[in-house]
């Protein structure tokens, strides 16, 4: 309804996926943050299903109601948000919560990974975790796609980027070129005709928010 420019160039779609990974960026630097600030799994998790689920779920069963009918198997994915994962279950009207399937699925890995390994762990553990996402898209020449095991690598770069901010190793603050020019790389790596590029997204867009901090003296 808004065209950023003529149909055939895509920039669009390629503005939505960058703007879908900023999202999910501050999305894992903000789980992260919270983890290493309180490392408890039970309290942590009560809190952010306390804020998705009552809502989500109602919209949900309202929206399943109206347009089904669905099979159990279906309702039971959607209520359990792994919808978006393959076989998709995902119906023309709920195609849109995929990314809070991933939102959620990623609280309860993160949740699990904490109250298994400790939050020491969160400092090689999301590196690892989110380098092995990447390297399977690579694999699998996924550049962007909805499944989890495919796309969960940028929350993971937020979770990386707040692991950095905890460990003062940003400098204080970033030139406004180089923001501007990491905003026009990221929606290049988010064009569906960048190809090779679209591997980097999840980094190109971690590096965008790390660049936009203003971080106080001494922090």
């Amino acid at each position: 309804m808004l065209p950023i420019g003529p149909k055939g160039w895509g920039l669009n779609e390629a503005v939505a996926g960058a703007g879908m990974a900023l999202f999910f960026i501050l999305s894992g630097f903000l789980i992260t943050s919270l983890l290493l600030a309180d490392p408890r799994p039970i309290p942590f998790l009560v809190r952010r299903l306390a804020r998705v689920l009552p809502l989500a779920w109602l919209v949900l069963c309202l929206t399943l109601w109206l347009g089904g009918p669905h099979e159990l198997s279906v309702w039971l994915r959607h209520l359990g948000f792994t919808a978006n994962w393959s076989p998709m279950a995902l119906t023309v009207y709920t195609s849109h919560f995929w990314s809070l399937c991933v939102e959620v699925q990623f609280y309860v890995g993160a949740a699990l990974v904490v109250a298994l390994l400790g939050r020491r762990s969160w400092w090689w553990c999301l590196p690892c975790l989110a380098l092995v996402v990447t390297v399977g898209r690579v694999l699998a020449h996924k550049h962007m796609v909805i499944d989890t095991q495919f796309r969960v690598d940028e929350i993971l770069a937020g979770g990386c980027l707040a692991l950095l901010v905890q460990h003062q190793h940003l400098p204080r603050s970033f030139g406004d070129l180089v923001v501007v020019a990491l905003g026009g790389l990221l929606v290049a790596a988010a064009h569906a005709d960048s190809g090779a590029l679209n591997y980097a997204r999840p980094y190109i867009a971690m590096a965008l928010i790390g660049a936009s901090l203003r971080l106080p003296e001494g922090s």
